[in-house]
């Protein structure tokens, strides 16, 4: 067994009973020095000095890890950062442009972060970061 710390989609407990049906919910942790941005029209976490991202952390099995990795388009569109032994978590590749996610995808991270009973309002500050970012890099 590995364990994966989620966060946006992948706290969604319904999304996560599809996508990995052996997962478990161990606990949740804080990820010091990274936030929440959207690239692809998707969810990653970014390093930033001072920020931090509550994630989820999910015990799973083998097959779990390879229907996470097809989900996650995995290694082309995120890859996997160990942040220690046994448990790592998905990071979009940095070349892949901020973009907006469509109401669907939004929806679903606000249901996780609310199943994990996390401040919602980190999904509205990465919506407007990434508003930000697109603005500025225009």
């Amino acid at each position: 067994m590995r364990y994966t710390a989620a966060y946006g989609s992948n706290l969604n407990r319904e999304h996560m009973k599809i996508l990995c049906p052996d997962a478990g919910f161990v606990s949740v942790s804080m990820l010091q020095d990274f936030r929440l941005a959207f690239r692809g029209e998707f969810l990653t976490v970014e390093k930033a000095a001072g920020f931090t991202v509550p994630v989820g952390i999910w015990k799973i099995s083998e097959a779990d890890e390879k229907a996470q990795d097809v989900w996650e388009n995995y290694p082309e569109e995120y890859y996997k950062e160990f942040i220690s032994e046994a448990c790592f978590i998905y990071v979009m590749h940095e070349h892949i442009p901020y973009a907006l996610p469509d109401d669907e995808y939004l929806e679903m991270c606000l249901r996780g972060y609310e199943d994990a009973g996390f401040d919602k309002a980190l999904i509205r500050e990465a919506f407007e970061y990434t508003q930000e970012m697109i603005r500025m890099l225009k």
